[in-house]
């Protein structure tokens, strides 16, 4: 039997993104099948209730700088989206996790749909690419249709794909799930039952 390593990812961070090379490379080595499901931060239980980094002014300094660190290192570019400038700029009092500036629900839902059309790594690419790479809204119709079309799809059917019941159960049903295995942010990694959490553990 292939080995599977399945990788919880949200983008609302940037860490999936920096871990997408070298979990490739990681299939490559050791011939493993990689299953990326998508799931929505704040819908952890130890995630929406927990008080925001960014409201820490000193933590978001660091991140900040360690980000860059692993961008170098993985060989691609990091651009703060505005959205999340704007908070770290001009923080409110207390910012929970529920709270994420960011809204990548349709993105999320869009990564289902390029699943099961046969195209989803080129969209997981390219939509991270939008929001970490160039500082895109992907929460935006056109952006979004931008991201559709630069894989090849119809962005009109895709995007009504995206507003349809099933896929959005689809997507509760895989946050639930990661709840229940112990997932409290993304990147996480199984093995099996074993769960390895961050991309800065993948030292391939």
């Amino acid at each position: 039997m292939v080995p599977r390593l399945e990788c919880y990812f949200d983008y609302r961070s940037p860490f999936p993104y920096l871990a997408i090379r070298p979990v490739g490379r990681l299939a490559e080595k050791f011939g493993v099948e990689v299953e990326w499901i998508p799931i929505r931060l704040p819908g952890l239980s130890t995630y929406r209730d927990r008080p925001m980094g960014h409201t820490l002014t000193k933590r978001v300094r660091y991140i900040g700088i360690d980000v860059q660190r692993w961008a170098r290192r993985r060989g691609v570019e990091i651009r703060t989206p505005a959205a999340l400038l704007r908070q770290v700029e001009n923080p409110p009092p207390q910012l929970l996790g529920r709270d994420h500036p960011l809204d990548t629900e349709r993105a999320l839902r869009g990564a289902l749909i390029a699943k099961r059309l046969g195209v989803f790594d080129a969209y997981h690419e390219a939509t991270n690419r939008a929001l970490w790479g160039r500082g895109e809204d992907i929460a935006a119709e056109e952006t979004l249709a931008g991201i559709v079309r630069e894989i090849g799809q119809d962005a009109s059917s895709f995007l009504e794909s995206i507003e349809s019941d099933e896929i959005e159960g689809e997507l509760t049903r895989l946050t639930r799930e990661a709840d229940d295995r112990g997932v409290f942010g993304v990147p996480a990694f199984f093995v099996r039952v074993e769960m390895v959490w961050g991309q800065g553990r993948l030292r391939f």
